[in-house]
Order: structure tokens, then sequence, then C-alpha cells
């Protein structure tokens, strides 16, 4: 079946959905989220396991936005899965979670994520809990930056394009 009509029934209308787009970057800071999806991964070389993590903010300026995480629980590099498990811990003390048997205990959880910008991508530093930390929604100036005429020039944030 190659007919676009047969396989939805009828004729395709674009203006009745909302066009894909890139993923937002937003800007630094700390920002309310809640884990839309939870699930163990293989990874791709097929050697190891990790935690994917997908979470929409639910609050302020960005609210809808999505962010992902991934926790390399089972990896060959021994540093890797440090870093997954101090992130897995820093979550599950944000989710008042003691022992973590299943991603299912994740799902639906409200969290706090400290979100950086690096290569012009959002990652997240860690988690904290939903009622211990303020909300800011960050409001960063772009920076100047000296050229080499003695002139000032500002340089624009990735999600000030």
């Amino acid at each position: 079946m190659s007919d676009i009509s047969e396989i939805f029934g009828s004729d395709f209308d674009h203006n009745e959905y909302e066009p894909t787009s890139d993923f937002a970057v937003i800007p630094p800071g700390k920002y309310k989220v809640q884990i839309v999806e939870a699930s163990v991964q293989q990874t791709k070389s097929g050697n190891g396991h990790y935690i994917k993590l997908q979470m929409k903010v639910i609050e302020g300026e960005y609210k809808g936005v999505v962010l992902f995480d991934n926790l390399n629980i089972d990896n060959p590099s021994t540093q890797a899965v440090e870093i997954a498990k101090r992130t897995l811990s820093a979550i599950c003390k944000a989710l008042h979670i003691e022992r973590c048997k299943d991603t299912a205990q994740l799902q639906d959880g409200v969290m706090i994520a400290h979100v950086k910008v690096k290569d012009e991508q959002n990652r997240i530093r860690t988690y904290s809990d939903a009622g211990e930390t303020p909300i800011t929604a960050p409001t960063q100036q772009p920076q100047k930056q000296e050229n080499t005429s003695g002139a000032s020039q500002e340089q624009k944030m990735p999600w000030q394009r």
C-alpha cells in the first residue's frame, strides 16, 4: 500500500496537524519537569544498557518543552556508570524513592531539572526536589565580546537566534 488516502481513509490535510520542529533549546536554569517516559534500553553497540528519560517542562515560559536524559547504568566505562548512579541517586532523592526497582517508579514523577546548554543542546546537570527549590526562569543577557577593532559585539545565546 503506497497510497496515502488508502492508509488514512481520506486525503491528508496538513492544516489539521501541527508540523514537527527541532527540539527547543531553553536557557540554563531550573525547571519543574514531569517524567513522561522512563525505560531501560540497550545501547546501540549492544554492550550495555541505559535509562532513557523523557521529561516535559510543566510550568513557566517554557511549559511544554521536552527534555531528555540518558543514564548509562551498564557500560564498559566505569566512569559512565558512576555518573549514571549519582544522577539516578539525585532523581530518586528528588522523587522520594528510597529503593528503585523499576523505571515504572520514575514515571510521572515531578522534580526540578537543573539545565545547562552545551554544544547548542540542553544538558541536565542534576535534579532536585520540586518542593525545596524555587523555580527560576532565567533571563540571561547576551555576553559582550570584544573584537579586534576594539568595538564591543553582542554574542547571542543559542536560544536567541
